[in-house]
């Protein structure tokens, strides 16, 4: 009976594709669309399907827009309004998106997906050994609890990409007594299976505006996942017994755990300087400029070069930036940069030249496209490096972007070493013997009793 069951269950995971997943997609699409306000457009009556969507197809044509094509078929419909919904951050409950967005931001790019270990570097830094080996310089997600933001950057490196976002919901986590940060193995399940896949809104959780604290010998903050897709009981088989058994079906709990002295692979972080940039040149974009700016540039590079970025060729570009906005120099060659591309650009004033590595700066403004930013994305620079500062509906950001010289060393000047506030001891508790079980009240107990 087992191995006959375990065969259905074979046959069943073989099954389940993407395209298994379309209609529990559409289905939660209509339902987050049809609560929401979406912009008002005043249109011609045009065909429509059953539920009352439809595709417009608009040329545009200098400033004025013209109706070309009307599409009312469902199945076009409907993948696009998945497609629509897939890539929606807005959809999201604030626990996850509180993860997840800031992490889109530093991904490597979905095109670049299926090789990510190209864009993993050596440690810079005298403290990356553990056990005579050299510590790769890996990204991490720490929440820091004195600043109520998460700090995302590289480890072992005095120089790099950061990120800082701030939630705008408050007590995520209930009174951390530590820094809090995400394993390597959940961030790069998050990044791969929920961001790449773009699987992200196929699940859902009870936890929507708080971690759970977790009783368990140590202390964690939980964010447990249920994927929506209803599975059907089949042949004998229960669909938890089904669902059990599909491979990327279930997606572990996202756990925070705080940094204790005690954990052997402790080390510093990059973060920004308090000072912050002295700028030479300043401008603010907007959510527009970036997607035409991803569309012109960034999209077309990373697909030619990114997987050759370490070529001296394509490993740097220049940043050319004055009153008509930003120009970008890519392709090395002998001292020169042969190819250049000029964002237009409104409002920018003083200026500033720069050499950036191109897959910090393209990664970024690409993956920025996709973020859904309310208002200015405010850009300064100097000769050091580039400051994006911009909002979105959960959380507030800073992304500082260093320069480097033709060799691709990045410049320190405007990062500082974060190290993680610990606690001392790891909790070793009985909870069994606990009358009652483990409040909120006693883990806090612990928690004083070991920062003590």
């Amino acid at each position: 009976g087992c191995s006959e069951d375990n065969q259905k269950v074979k046959e069943w995971d073989a099954l389940l594709d993407e395209q298994e997943y379309i209609p529990t997609f559409a289905e939660e699409a209509k339902l987050h669309y049809g609560g929401k306000e979406l912009l008002k457009a005043d249109l011609p009556a045009i065909p429509l399907t059953n539920e009352g969507y439809g595709v417009v197809i608009v040329k545009k044509d200098g400033t004025k827009s013209s109706l070309m094509n009307v599409l009312s078929d469902e199945r076009v419909v409907n993948n696009l309004i998945v497609d629509t919904y897939r890539k929606d951050m807005d959809a999201m409950p604030a626990t996850l998106r509180s993860i997840l967005e800031p992490l889109h931001l530093l991904n490597v790019p979905k095109t670049m997906a299926e090789n990510i270990d190209l864009f993993i570097e050596n440690s810079k830094v005298d403290s990356a050994w553990f056990d005579n080996k050299k510590v790769p310089a890996l990204k991490r997600m720490t929440y820091r609890q004195a600043n109520g933001d998460f700090l995302v950057s590289n480890i072992c490196a005095n120089s790099g990409v950061v990120v800082v976002a701030k939630p705008i919901q408050k007590n995520l986590f209930h009174k951390p007594v530590a820094d809090l940060c995400l394993t390597t193995m959940h961030r790069l399940g998050i990044e791969v299976r929920l961001l790449h896949k773009q699987m992200f809104n196929m699940y859902a959780t009870n936890c929507e505006k708080q971690f759970e604290i977790v009783k368990t010998s140590i202390f964690t903050y939980q964010l447990p996942l249920q994927n929506k897709m209803h599975i059907e009981a089949m042949e004998g088989l229960e669909s938890d017994e089904i669902a059990k058994n599909i491979k990327d079906f279930h997606f572990k709990p996202i756990g925070w755990m705080p940094f204790y002295t005690n954990a052997p692979t402790y080390y510093p972080q990059v973060a920004i300087q308090k000072h912050g940039i002295k700028q030479s040149w300043s401008c603010d974009a907007d959510l527009e400029w970036m997607r035409e700016a991803t569309d012109q540039f960034f999209d077309c590079w990373i697909a030619a070069y990114a997987k050759k970025h370490k070529r001296k060729i394509n490993k740097t570009m220049q940043i050319t930036l004055n009153k008509k906005g930003m120009t970008i120099g890519y392709e090395l060659d002998d001292e020169q940069y042969d190819n250049e591309m000029l964002l237009s650009m409104t409002g920018a004033t003083g200026k500033a030249k720069l050499v950036v590595r191109s897959t910090d700066f393209a990664f970024v403004m690409r993956q920025l496209a996709d973020l859904n930013v309310r208002g200015a994305i405010s850009m300064t620079a100097n000769a050091h490096g580039i400051e994006l500062t911009f909002a979105t509906a959960t959380h507030s950001y800073t992304c500082v972007i260093p320069s480097c010289d033709e060799k691709g060393e990045r410049s320190p000047e405007l990062f500082t070493e974060y190290m993680p506030i610990q606690m001392k001891e790891q909790f070793e508790y009985d909870f069994e013997k606990l009358d009652g079980g483990f409040t909120e009240a006693d883990v806090l107990k612990v928690a004083a009793e070991v920062l003590a």
